[in-house]
């Protein structure tokens, strides 16, 4: 080596890689292929730093990317500065600095570096290499994560931000984070991405196409036998008949879309079996909570804990209603004895007794009204009391038929409709008929009923409007609008055939019909 240089260079063969040394542990073959072809045409910018062993070579302390980028150009000899400190720190912190490492190697260096310096705290491993302490602490804890997500973040498939959700998962299946990694590289969910759609994705695992040795993973509270239990078949299997029967009766209020494969809801206390077995893969978010039994042999069994819990409790409900209904009961013949002891000591007869008596004297009151309606039957008593028994009679027949006013007075009464009449600028007017509505309609009958001097001019007040319901077109409004009468008897049957002359006398002969010119 000649020392004497400004730069010295070495044979490129004499340079040793030390893997404590190098924080770096991944290359991008196609950015050494780019720097070695820059390295042909401008030569080393920044020379790599060594540390010179016993035997006269050296061992690479930094530059690592610059040393393979050379090696692949061919060249021979390299630039070199010599390391002063100590290796494994001054490759750490260069590459801290400028950014060259990712997540994971970073925090393998902070590892080792913390460890050679007996660093005990991120504070104090933050103030050796310029960073912050949650920093420091948020790289040393992704390798509490499995090698297997490690390799994720270090690939840039998965954010180190997602580590806090990953690694509740990894402490009860490694297998299932490192999955979740998989399927999220799978759909190209990189960065924020991936942390938005983590509950999306833990979700669906089980039934993602394509990934390998997925674990068991049984959806909790609800899943059905066939899910848990092999070649469920209750159709043929007695053991498996009887099962889904109980889980039917155990669940029954859920069996409604598949009574053939019953569905096992588990409660808390069953949940809280599979979290204390360490068979309980959950995952929580701000309003939902997604879970899954790992060990198919316990969910088994959670499935009779589950059916026994549920049995009993109906049974403890139908008991307490059972006892609760026996206690209204008891209370019912209490409130019946206290009520026979009050009426006993006011001298009241009994609920038998009082009932007998009123059907007797109702038998009695009755006979009484017979005799008096018998009485009123002479001509003076009828006319003193005609006219209001026409309006009684009049008024109930329009409530048994309150469409009847408002399907014929209101095409033939003019107080029952407005024309609204608008110029035309080529001359003429439009006309615009606004016909009242049944409530108005009823009004103005009840009212002219209520006016009636005598019982004669009752009953023309309420033929009138039978008239006009029977004889009236109703096409004077749209379809969607008009009223529909059909008399009280029959369907008008009766009325037609009692009121036959009046209608006939009544019925105008019907204008001749224009037909309408069909449009061109």
């Amino acid at each position: 080596m000649t020392t004497d240089l400004a730069t010295p260079k070495v044979a490129i063969d004499r340079i040793h890689i030390v893997e404590e040394f190098n924080a770096r542990k991944s290359f991008d073959r196609e950015e050494l292929k780019q720097m070695a072809r820059t390295i042909e045409d401008t030569g080393i910018v920044q020379p790599v730093k060594v540390k010179e062993r016993d035997d006269g070579d050296f061992d690479l302390v930094a530059g690592e990317r610059r040393f393979r980028a050379a090696k692949i150009a061919g060249r021979k000899e390299i630039e070199i500065t010599l390391s002063t400190g100590n290796p494994v720190t001054e490759s750490l912190i260069e590459n801290i600095q400028r950014s060259n490492l990712n997540p994971i190697e970073t925090a393998i260096g902070l590892k080792a570096y913390a460890e050679e310096h007996n660093l005990e705290t991120n504070k104090k491993i933050a103030a050796k290499v310029g960073k912050r302490p949650e920093w420091v602490g948020a790289h040393l804890n992704l390798l509490d994560l499995p090698k297997a997500v490690q390799r994720y973040i270090a690939a840039g498939h998965v954010p180190m931000d997602a580590a806090s959700l990953l690694r509740p998962i990894a402490e009860v299946s490694p297998r299932i984070a490192a999955l979740i990694c998989e399927a999220g590289k799978r759909e190209d969910l990189s960065g924020r991405r991936f942390i938005e759609r983590f509950g999306e994705i833990f979700e669906a695992l089980p039934r993602i196409e394509g990934l390998k040795n997925v674990p068991t993973m049984i959806g909790v509270p609800a899943f059905h036998l066939s899910e848990v239990i092999a070649d469920f078949n209750p159709a043929e299997n007695k053991e498996h008949q009887e099962l889904m029967q109980q889980a039917l009766d155990a669940f029954y209020s859920y069996q409604l879309y598949n009574p053939t494969d019953a569905e096992v809801i588990l409660a808390e206390p069953e949940i809280d079996a599979a979290r204390a077995a360490g068979v309980l893969l959950e995952h929580h978010e701000e309003d939902y909570t997604r879970a899954f039994i790992l060990d198919r042999d316990f969910a088994v069994d959670l499935i009779g804990r589950a059916i026994e819990r549920s049995t009993t409790e109906r049974e403890e409900k139908a008991k307490q209603r059972e006892e609760e209904q026996e206690k209204l009961k008891e209370q019912r013949k209490a409130g019946r004895r206290q009520a026979n002891e009050e009426r006993k000591t006011n001298g009241e007869p009994s609920p038998q007794a009082q009932a007998k008596a009123d059907a007797e004297y109702a038998v009695r009151c009755n006979d009484a009204v017979g005799r008096s309606l018998l009485e009123r039957r002479s001509g003076g008593k009828d006319k003193k009391h005609a006219l209001a028994r026409a309006k009684l009679v009049a008024h109930l027949f329009v409530d048994q038929n309150p469409d009847l006013a408002g399907r014929g007075l209101r095409f033939t009464v003019e107080k029952l409709r407005e024309v609204e009449r608008k110029a035309l600028k080529k001359g003429g007017y439009k006309e615009k008929i606004t016909y009242a509505t049944d409530e108005e309609c009823t009004a103005y009958l009840r009212k002219r009923i209520d006016g009636a001097r005598n019982e004669t001019e009752v009953m023309e007040v309420v033929t009138e409007a039978i008239v006009a319901a029977e004889l009236a077109d109703n096409k004077a409004e749209p379809a969607s609008r008009r009223p529909q009468w059909i008399g009280s008897y029959e369907k008008g049957k009766d009325t037609e055939r009692i009121l036959k002359a009046e209608l006939k006398e009544a019925r105008p002969r019907k204008p001749r019909r224009v037909k309408q010119k069909a449009a061109k």
